[in-house]
């Protein structure tokens, strides 16, 4: 079972990298420039199997959004939550 961690920093560097990593995949949807001039026609099952690849990306890196974001939000929830154990444990002492 692995470790919870609530290092606001890790949680910060793993949001990161996944920005990069939707970035990336986002940049696949620019295979070729708008206007460049091609001579290849593509046929009916190549673009419908283009498109919903496509799909399938812009799905994928909507839900990888999401996921950075709650990765962010438990985070700082985490981080309120150690501050708040933190000053508890202050008073009492």
């Amino acid at each position: 079972m692995s470790e919870i961690k609530s290092s606001q920093t890790e949680a910060k560097q793993l949001a990161e990298k996944l920005r990069t990593a939707c970035d990336e995949l986002q940049q696949t949807r620019q295979l070729m420039a708008v206007g460049t001039f091609s001579t290849v026609t593509p046929a009916k099952e190549m673009q419908s199997a283009f498109n919903n690849s496509l799909r399938y990306t812009d799905e994928y890196t909507k839900n990888l959004q999401d996921s950075i974001e709650k990765i962010l939000t438990t985070a700082e929830s985490f981080s309120e939550q150690d501050k708040v154990v933190a000053s508890e444990i202050q008073q009492l002492k």
